[in-house]
């Protein structure tokens, strides 16, 4: 019997420990016998249990090659002896891996190459696969961040220690706003009912988490990386050399020690004095909780008297972030405040790439306490940034689009905006008037000019009125617009179908409306007494007629007002509109049409043989659609009556199918009617099918009607074998197949389904079986998708049928099923697809504009903690280089479709896990992948875009080119990607690599790295940029003034001011080193002379 080292162990428990194997074995190079070997760890502390030979098979099926050949150490050898003749140093990277130069020599002599070279000579000078050599990098990290605006903020902090240390019995973990204390502040209830969190989720420290931030903590899946904590963001921001020495000490700090209480909140202030960097997309409100919580009185006045710039950009950052937070409190104490030099009316709040002032955006919020303290200290609420489509101002913002209904307190923010002499766009008054918000326009129109009313008439404010309020109410505003002079025939287009206040009225049936319209000079339209007959106020009919009203006029509704009486079925009005003469036209073509219509919607027999015997030209278009209109109603006898003067029209057979009344449809056959013209609800047969009417059906055939027509114009058209198997029929299938219907047939246009994929969407193993015997073909992978979920019996026999029928499997079957059992984290099932053929490279919709292959799909699944699938793929030769993904960008229709496409390696770098990304370079993936057309990304500049430094020295270490351009548009460097997220310690790593920290972005609306970081407001990147001479060191003025005018736009005051300081410090060298040189002219004789 075998032992329990030897016996076969299943696939799914070495993808088990996959990741443990590969920590042990490539990252850790660990051996595999021995004490502390991968055998004896993993039988120890995972208790799996395998053979050395189950583990060489194993590693070499991965292609985890830890020893390499002879002849991989000969080409490498010969590489640095060549860079040492050219006096360059050596750096060797295996796999990404930096080796030792100890572990290098060794290899080598081990072979004692260099002896062999002498007499055998290469002329190879290529690197191995998974072989790269670079130059060792100096770390100029601390040069780079030494005058960081963040860090001298820290050194003003800690002179001021001893004043701290003074203060520190007195200071409480209170609010740092002078007001009274409020239950809310200091420690939460929240807080005592919070676990634990371990030391290393917050810094090296003891203290608990408090509820604030662990409200930030949970809510990080705005941002842009996903699968990491907004921890772990913050970190990815901080620059290590300032960050070491606060980390390795407790994180309940004395103050005579430390300047912050907790690493935790340093990293908030950081984050905050660079626009939140790190937590950009999290709960703002939540940071600002927390600085209430954790930060005190003193320390927000030493944050606030510090000198630099930092000290303004936390209190204009807080500033904003209060107004997120609605906390009314911190706004006032800011604007009371000059040291923290906000200015109410030239603070910017960026929404979505959108500027709005403090009070636009407190107004959109609806934090009612805010307004009024921003109003307390003057803010413009007419003042907007960037007015879009004439909408903007707080009191549009106030009440936003579309409008449904005023909150509790929205008519409390509109009185105090109005009051303070806000305006509204055109379009919010006409959304105001459409949702009854009759008393807030009273408001406003106690307050505007004549002019103002003639704009509001043009632009259908007064329709709306009358159309939506109360009767009462819309009586007030004609009277407010009679007042003003405003013309009551004003027409206004738009989606309401009666253009004229007078019709609007009519139509709601207000005899006082209308009265008072006509009392004040307002004309009748040829609607109007239409409209009053569709309302059926008999009242308002007659006062119509007596005061002049044309009974026989057809409007812009194209009919009459007798016609809309007698579709109403309304006799006391056709009584009224006979009285009054209605009939004495009827022999006019139009309006014997008009009337036939509206006779054979009601069924009306008598007055339909009467307009028949008028002897009046009718069409016969005109005839066929009052016969569809009868047959529509079930109204049999007005239809023969029709039918008899000779009514045909295409589509009449399919509504005589969907009345289910026989007698229509053998009366339609009968007179030869089209078999195969569709309606709204199909064809003939497939209407018959649906309703289950097999006689119907059966005539429908022995007329001559095609089985295998279903127009294939709508998803919703299916060929009538797929509507039977649908209702388990298995009598009306086989009838069918009988008949003729072909068993494969599917709409080609949209993705329904075959028999076959109707029998598995339902899980009908009988019916599949039934199908796949009468030649249904397996290959069908709607049918493998549903099966799965349905019905696993059935997905094996599809997959057994697909076998037979295809031994030597079939490409472009099963994606969608793939894609399914990757979600379902289903190995056996991946690796059954694959082995048969199943299409790893076929793109599927997977929402409105976004399609994936399933390897994309694998890929994303890593982020999720699913593991192994994405090998299986590359084990199986999918191309680590391939497009995985796109989303199509669709703009209006004068536009180009230009799709958005995403590699494999992009995708593995989208989620973050390393793992995944080492898997794909292994198996050849380019990290140099160019951004070029649609594909906006280099693996770098990814990485640097999502703020992962593990990543991006991974990718460094792979060979990546540091400064791979940036796409043509909607691209930029992997420098900028940094500058632009706030990310120091990427943008030192890439620094050091040589990145070009002048290097041009995009052609189209192109950010140099300083103008990413000055638009985005990271103060301490552009800090940062500056030491690294970006902007030539002074030289580039244009740039300067670009990244100057950035900062202001997004109301980045302070980085403005930086970089002008900055500039005038570069002229004023300038200036002494073109002093100095004109000196030196003067005293060389440049002709060789003696002077």
């Amino acid at each position: 019997m075998p032992t329990q080292t030897t016996k076969n162990i299943p696939e799914k428990v070495w993808l088990t420990h996959q990741q443990t194997l590969k920590r042990l074995w490539i990252d850790e190079d660990k051996p595999l016998l021995g004490e502390h070997g991968v055998i004896d760890i993993m039988q120890r502390d995972h208790n799996f249990s395998a053979s050395k030979y189950q583990y060489n098979k194993r590693f070499k099926h991965l292609n985890w090659k830890k020893n390499h050949k002879k002849s991989d150490w000969e080409q490498l050898s010969a590489v640095i002896e060549e860079r040492d003749r050219q006096g360059k140093e050596s750096e060797v990277y295996i796999h990404g891996r930096l080796q030792s130069r100890e572990k290098v020599r060794k290899e080598i002599a081990r072979y004692n190459l260099s002896r062999v070279r002498q007499l055998y000579p290469t002329s190879r000078r290529d690197l191995p696969e998974g072989f790269a050599i670079r130059s060792p990098v100096l770390n100029s990290t601390m040069s780079f961040t030494l005058n960081l605006p963040f860090k001298l903020f820290e050194e003003s902090l800690r002179a001021e220690k001893s004043l701290l240390c003074h203060q520190a019995p007195a200071i409480q973990t209170v609010p740092f706003v002078p007001i009274a204390v409020d239950p809310i502040f200091g420690k939460s209830d929240a807080e005592e009912l919070l676990p634990e969190i371990p030391v290393e989720q917050i810094g090296r420290g003891e203290r608990k988490v408090s509820a604030e931030a662990h409200s930030i903590l949970q809510t990080s899946s705005g941002t842009s990386t996903p699968s990491t904590s907004v921890l772990a963001a913050l970190k990815s921001v901080l620059p290590d050399s300032i960050d070491e020495e606060v980390l390795s000490s407790s994180s309940i700090v004395c103050l005579d020690t430390k300047v912050f209480k907790s690493p935790f909140q340093r990293q908030i202030l950081f984050s905050v004095a660079n626009n939140f960097a790190g937590i950009g997309a999290s709960d703002i409100g939540s940071v600002i909780r927390f600085l209430r919580t954790e930060m005190d009185e003193t320390l927000y006045q030493l944050i606030l008297h510090s000198p630099g710039y930092l000290s303004r950009a936390i209190a204009q950052n807080i500033f904003k972030g209060a107004i997120e937070a609605g906390d009314a409190s911190i706004v006032d104490l800011l604007l009371t405040d000059r040291l923290a030099g906000i200015d109410v009316n030239r603070q910017l709040c960026s929404v979505d790439g959108e500027s709005l002032t403090p009070i636009e955006r407190a107004s959109a919020l609806g934090h009612a306490d805010v307004i009024r303290s921003l109003l307390r200290h003057h803010a413009d609420v007419n003042q907007t940034l960037r007015p879009r489509q004439g909408f903007g101002g707080a009191l549009d913002y106030a009440i936003g689009v579309p409008v449904i209904k005023f909150k509790t307190k929205d008519p409390e923010i509109f009185r105090m905006l109005l009051q303070a002499g806000g305006d509204l766009s055109d379009r919010q008054i006409a959304n105001i008037i459409d949702h009854g918000h009759g008393k807030v326009i009273f408001l406003i129109a106690a307050k505007i000019t004549r002019k103002n009313f003639i704009k509001w008439s043009e632009r259908g404010v007064l329709h709306r009125a009358v159309e939506h309020w109360k009767e009462r109410t819309s009586i007030a505003m004609i009277e407010i617009m009679v007042d003003a002079g405003i013309d009551l025939d004003c027409s206004y287009t738009s989606y309401l179908k009666p253009q004229r206040v007078i019709d609007i009225a009519a139509q709601r049936g207000s005899l006082k409306m209308v009265e008072m319209l006509l009392n004040n000079r307002a004309s009748l339209s040829g609607d109007t007494l239409t409209y009053a007959v569709k309302s059926t106020n008999e009242d308002l009919i007659r006062f119509l007629l007596d005061r002049g009203a044309d009974i026989n006029m057809i409007g812009t509704l194209g009919m009459t007002a007798l016609e809309v009486a007698i579709r109403d079925r309304n006799a006391p009005v056709i009584s009224l509109l006979e009285e009054r003469g209605a009939f004495v036209n009827l022999k006019d073509s139009k309006h014997v049409s008009a009337s036939l219509m509206a006779a054979s919607k009601t069924g009306d027999v008598a007055f339909t043989k009467h307009l028949l015997e008028l002897q009046c030209q009718i069409s016969p278009d005109d005839l066929g659609r009052a016969l569809n209109q009868a047959i529509i109603g079930g109204f049999e006898e007005a239809a023969m009556v029709l039918l008899d003067a000779g009514a045909k029209s295409n589509s009449s057979l399919v509504y005589a199918v969907e009345s289910c009344n026989p007698a229509f449809v053998f009366a339609l056959l009968d007179m030869g009617a089209a078999l195969d013209n569709s309606g709204q609800s199909g064809s003939p047969i497939q209407v018959a099918l649906k309703n289950g009417n097999r006689p119907v059906l059966e005539a429908l055939l022995l007329a001559g009607a095609d089985i295998n027509y279903f127009g294939g114009s709508e998803p919703s058209e299916k060929p009538a074998l797929t509507l039977a198997v649908a209702q388990k029929d298995y009598g009306l299938v086989q009838f069918l197949l009988n008949s003729g219907a072909d068993i494969n047939i599917h709409n080609i246009k949209f993705p329904v389904f075959t028999a076959l994929g109707t029998a598995a969407q339902n899980g009908d193993l009988r019916m599949a079986q039934f199908l796949l015997d009468r030649g249904a073909d397996p290959h069908d992978s709607d049918a493998l998708e549903k099966a799965m979920s349905t019905n696993r019996k059935l997905f094996d026999l599809l997959i057994q049928e697909h076998k037979a029928r295809y031994p030597m499997g079939r490409k472009g079957f099963g994606s969608e099923a793939l894609v399914q059992a990757i979600r379902m984290s289903e190995e056996c099932d991946v690796r059954v697809l694959l082995d048969i053929g199943g299409n790893g490279d076929t793109m599927i919709h997977r929402h409105s504009e976004q399609i994936v292959t399933p390897l994309g799909v694998a890929i994303s699944s890593e982020r999720k903690g699913v593991r192994g699938f994405t090998e299986l793929f590359l084990l199986k030769g999918y191309d680590p280089n391939g497009i995985v993904s796109e989303i199509g960008l669709v703009g209006r229709p004068r536009f180009v479709r230009l799709p958005l496409r995403t590699t494999a390696l992009l995708a593995a770098v989208g989620t973050h896990n390393s793992s995944t990304v080492e898997q794909l370079i292994r198996h050849g993936a380019n990290c140099n992948l160019p951004a070029w057309g649609p594909v906006k990304r280099t693996p770098l500049q990814r990485a640097a875009e999502i703020g992962s430094i593990n990543l991006v020295e991974l990718l460094l270490n792979h060979g990546a080119n540091v400064n791979g351009p940036a796409a043509t548009r909607g691209g930029g460097t992997a420098l900028q990607f940094a500058a632009i997220g706030g990310y120091i310690p990427i943008a030192c790593l890439l620094l050091d690599h040589k990145a070009d920290v002048d290097a041009p972005g995009s052609k189209v609306n192109s950010r140099t790295a300083l103008e990413g970081a000055a638009e985005h407001g990271r103060l301490d990147m552009v800090q940062l940029l500056l030491n690294a001479e970006a902007g030539s060191s002074g030289r580039d003025l244009a740039q300067f003034t670009r990244a100057k005018a950035l900062a202001k736009e997004n109301g980045h005051f302070y980085i403005s001011d930086l970089l002008d300081a900055h500039t005038k410090s570069q002229n004023q060298f300038s200036q002494l080193d073109m002093a100095v040189d004109d000196d030196y002219e003067s005293m060389v004789n440049w002709s060789g002379n003696e002077s």
